[in-house]
């Protein structure tokens, strides 16, 4: 997935608070700073702190918040990005309320696969249930964009696999035994026939012994047919190349799962 700097757009440039150590614009560099520092707790409060000092102004409050959101996934922080990433969609601008969509998206999908590493797979699929309905909203205000086309169908494989983990969490809770026990307890319900009595064995005559027979020529004795050879269970070209194939998508897959979780950001030469 592309990378982008952090959103401050004409945000910037517009009327700044009463006090300097309240300047929305000040407090908006300074997360920025922290933030390409790789400082995202930093960056995530000094972004908060925009926020709050941009109300009452004409500068858009949902402009630090988003970059806020960004910050906070990428602490490690998903649930509290989920959040504000939420907030941050409710601003007039329909580009801000598609990469907020988007990276709203982005943290339930984090969210989901610590839920799934945790095998609280119900809680997961919930999660990502409502980070594809984000990423729906992203494409019907930016019909465009390729990552959330991209994400919209990763996400969409992510709930079919733990669709079929909440069935098979079902169907053990439905029947607790487990196969081993369900053929113990069949085979102690089958009943028992009678037993037949087995014929009184007849101890061998000693002139029968093998020690008293009379020597046989070896070469009147028929060696044994040679066994048949058992056929290698080797893979055929097809097959191989399938497994190859699955391997590769198998790869691909879990590389965008992993750019997925990285939120978007947006460019910061201009003014906010």
């Amino acid at each position: 997935m592309k990378r982008h700097g952090l959103l401050l757009g004409a945000w910037l440039g517009a009327a700044v608070a009463a006090r300097a150590g309240d300047d929305p614009r000040a407090l908006a560099r300074r997360g920025l700073a922290e933030y390409r520092a790789e400082r995202f707790a930093e960056a995530a409060s000094l972004f908060e702190q925009a926020a709050r000092a941009a109300v009452g102004t004409k500068l858009d409050p949902a402009v630090p918040r988003f970059n806020r959101a960004a910050a906070l996934l990428r602490a490690g922080r998903a649930d509290e990005a989920a959040r504000i990433a939420q907030d941050a969609a409710q601003t007039a601008d329909l580009a801000l309320q598609a990469r907020a969509a988007y990276n709203h998206a982005a943290a339930l999908r984090a969210v989901a696969a610590a839920a799934e590493e945790k095998k609280q797979y119900a809680p997961a699929l919930e999660s990502a249930r409502q980070a594809l309905a984000q990423l729906r909203r992203s494409l019907l205000l930016a019909p465009g964009d390729h990552d959330a086309q991209v994400n919209y169908e990763l996400t969409r494989e992510d709930i079919r696999r733990l669709e079929k983990r909440v069935e098979e969490n079902q169907q053990q809770e439905k029947s607790p035994q487990g196969p081993q026990d369900q053929r113990d307890k069949q085979d102690k319900q089958e009943p028992q026939g009678p037993q037949e009595k087995q014929p009184p064995q007849q101890k061998p005559d000693p002139a029968d012994r093998p020690d008293r027979a009379e020597r046989s020529d070896p070469s009147d004795q028929q060696e044994p047919p040679p066994a048949a050879d058992q056929p290698a269970e080797e893979m055929t070209p097809e097959e191989a190349k399938m497994m190859l194939d699955a391997l590769r998508r198998e790869e691909n897959a879990a590389r965008e799962n992993r750019a997925m979780v990285s939120p978007r950001t947006i460019p910061v030469e201009k003014d906010w």
